[in-house]
């Protein structure tokens, strides 16, 4: 796993091997953030379900002004940790230690809306029971963590829906990479 592009382009990133996490392919990486290219000078992006900060990593080292990443698991923020001073875009990123619901409770008060989301949560969170949960997730982010235009970047494996149950975004594109899914989402 490697920064594909930008500052920190080839640059390899520390892995924690846990069932619970995922590295995106460098091949689906690479799409993505081309996509993306457009969106990110400048750019606050939230990475949620962050690991070890693959993606906000790459929004960094593409242009983006700030990423604040939230993720759990301890293993994987000090390997986060790391790969940012490695990357040297620790200056411009905040980590939360926390799960997602308690860090949007703790960024409520403090942080302006973001511009894009970069949503990665476990597959198993798309699928049902757990489906509702997710979409109660994707309304609270609606619902001034994101700003309007702002893009909702979803990950998930290419038996979940991409959509969500609300009005308050719309689906602007779907790409399949094998098992993987990305689809993004353009708040409204």
């Amino acid at each position: 796993m490697r920064v594909v592009a930008g500052t920190a382009r080839s640059i390899p990133l520390f892995w924690v091997k846990s069932p619970d996490t995922r590295p995106m392919t460098d091949r689906v990486k690479t799409s993505l953030f081309d996509s993306l290219n457009p969106y990110l000078p400048d750019a606050l992006v939230l990475d949620l379900f962050a690991g070890v900060g693959g993606l906000g990593i790459e929004a960094l080292s593409r242009g983006a002004a700030h990423c604040t990443f939230v993720e759990r698991d301890h293993l994987c923020v000090e390997a986060l940790q790391t790969n940012l001073r490695k990357t040297r875009l620790s200056d411009r990123a905040t980590v939360y230690e926390r799960d997602v619901e308690t860090a949007l409770t703790l960024m409520r008060s403090e942080d302006s809306p973001v511009n894009i989301v970069l949503f990665d949560p476990p597959f198993s969170l798309g699928k049902p029971p757990a489906r509702t949960a997710l979409e109660a997730l994707v309304e609270r982010l609606a619902d001034g963590f994101i700003e309007r235009g702002g893009l909702l970047v979803y990950h998930h494996d290419n038996e979940t829906e991409g959509g969500f149950k609300t009005r308050r975004f719309g689906v602007i594109n779907t790409r399949n990479y094998g098992r993987n899914r990305v689809t993004i989402l353009k708040a409204l």
